[in-house]
């Protein structure tokens, strides 16, 4: 028989529902047919812990950091928080950032390490590429703790343009990326469809 974080009636194993943060004694009773019994007793402690929070945005910047729509450096700006549960700094706090052009079908990993603190902000954070101001990156953050994995993403756009003519097609308020018209938004004509862009 079972007693304790809310367990109790017979059987082989029991599973308690989600505990909240507390300290929690429970009880096993063992009895053998001729009634002679036998208890062990454990104390367990529950530390609160919540799934890691991010944010992630970029924008292009001139050399000196201060915002340029027709830039080729590219800053960003992370906040995090990552659980700590009992202050004990042994929960994982590893980030992995990822770019590419947004037609690319691949990635590039940038960097791979751990945050300095369970939580904080990186500001004006420079990646150390260049980004040109006719092409539209995305940008890719994961966070992986020790129980869980989280994703931010954001999008540098392309610089404003009227019209865009190459011999592969036409492009309408931006640099040509791709299909045959290609039109600022999530639009786009190939192959004589009507196609539309999705998130990465």
């Amino acid at each position: 028989t079972y007693s304790g974080a809310g367990l109790s009636g017979t059987g082989s194993s029991k599973t308690t529902k989600t505990l909240s943060a507390n300290t929690y004694t429970i009880s096993v009773t063992a009895t053998d047919s001729r009634g002679l019994k036998n208890v062990a007793t454990k104390t367990y402690v529950v530390d609160d812990y919540f799934e890691p929070i991010c944010s992630l945005s970029s924008y292009r910047s001139d050399s000196n950091g201060i915002p340029d729509p027709y830039g080729t450096d590219v800053r960003l700006k992370i906040d995090w928080n990552i659980s700590n549960p009992a202050n004990a700094n042994k929960n994982a706090k590893k980030y992995t950032l990822y770019y590419k052009r947004t037609v690319d079908p691949t990635w590039k990993t940038y960097k791979i390490e751990d945050f300095p603190s369970y939580s904080g902000k990186m500001e004006n954070y420079k990646i150390d590429a260049e980004f040109i101001a006719a092409y539209e990156y995305v940008f890719k953050l994961v966070i992986k703790d020790t129980f869980s994995e989280i994703t931010a993403t954001s999008t540098v756009p392309i610089t404003t343009m009227v019209l865009n003519l190459e011999k592969d097609g036409l492009a309408i308020g931006k640099k040509y990326e791709r299909g045959r018209l290609d039109i600022e938004g999530v639009a786009y004509i190939s192959n004589g469809e009507l196609r539309f862009s999705h998130s990465p």
